[in-house]
């Protein structure tokens, strides 16, 4: 099974636009500028990591970035900043805990943070319910979209049009014991989605996707063949929470486990390409993992037909 082949099986999509009153979101209101943004957990905090582009000719940025102490990264700089657990934020939260719900895409640009999801329809009451507790009377909330899925391949490709993004494929042993729900079988059939990259502590949290009835896994829609799955395999384990510590946004995740390996297959933004794939090799390095990177390369089209 290629992803193209379960593209608009989340059928739904979401865009939601969240702010804060703090001094940073001020400060980021009038660039005019779509910025990438990586959210992610420090010690029980939420933080945001925002990417500044270096050659950008805009006189109040460098100010910006002087201020909020901006870190040098080698083809852009990065502020972090500390996000309130107020309901502007809660809702997010909320939103990621339905099962099929997955996050794509986000970017601050006005003073707003944008959040791309895609979730399947048999989810829609639990998307409106909270959507109705915590949107319903914030003006720091606001609901753009809801309605049928473009499918990952337009959204993958409309995120390259902001900016560039790159795949990497790797592929690693794989242990079925250190699988917790081990009922996943061994096929080409299967495809596995993270759900999130950051944000949330704890084991990898997915969706399963199949041409066929698997026994054993939580359902999220019989009829589509949707399942719901919580694991952790060591190594992408491992690569995934040093890119988190390394705050190395990341827009797509897949898995793939056959001939008993798993072959995983990242979109990342080409920006950071060059981070991520120095943090899979050292963690392969330190752990004595046997890791072949089978693909590296910038999107496009074509990739749909291989990956």
């Amino acid at each position: 099974m290629l992803i193209k082949d379960m593209d608009k099986a989340l059928d739904m999509c979401l865009t939601l636009k969240v702010r804060q009153n703090t001094e940073f979101f001020k400060a980021t209101a009038d660039l005019g500028l779509k910025l990438p943004i990586f959210v992610y957990d420090k010690e029980g905090e939420i933080w945001l990591s925002t990417y500044f582009p270096k050659n950008n000719k805009i006189q109040k940025l460098n100010m910006l970035l002087s201020k909020f102490n901006a870190t040098e990264r080698e083809t852009s700089f990065v502020v972090d900043s500390p996000l309130s657990n107020e309901k502007e934020f809660l809702v997010i939260s909320k939103l990621i805990e339905i099962p099929s719900l997955i996050l794509n895409g986000s970017d601050l640009k006005d003073g707003f943070l944008n959040f791309y999801a895609r979730f399947h329809s048999s989810e829609i009451k639990k998307v409106s319910s909270v959507l109705s507790k915590y949107a319903k009377d914030s003006r720091n909330i606001r609901l753009v979209r809801l309605g049928p899925s473009t499918g990952i391949m337009k959204i993958m490709s409309d995120i390259n049009k902001e900016y560039s993004l790159s795949i990497v494929t790797f592929v690693t042993p794989l242990n079925r014991e250190d699988i917790y729900v081990k009922e996943i079988p061994d096929s080409p059939n299967i495809i596995a989605e993270v759900k999130t990259s950051g944000a949330f502590r704890g084991d990898i949290n997915a969706i399963v996707y199949c041409d066929l009835p698997v026994e054993g896994l939580p359902v999220i829609d019989a009829k589509s063949h949707l399942y719901q799955i919580e694991l952790r395999t060591p190594f992408p384990f491992m690569v995934r929470n040093r890119a988190n510590e390394n705050h190395i946004m990341r827009t797509a995740y897949f898995g793939k486990m056959q001939s008993g390996k798993i072959e995983v297959t990242v979109f990342i933004p080409t920006d950071v390409l060059y981070e991520f794939y120095q943090v899979l090799y050292q963690v392969a390095e330190e752990t004595e993992n046997e890791v072949i990177v089978k693909y590296l390369i910038p999107y496009s089209e074509d990739i749909w037909d291989f990956i």
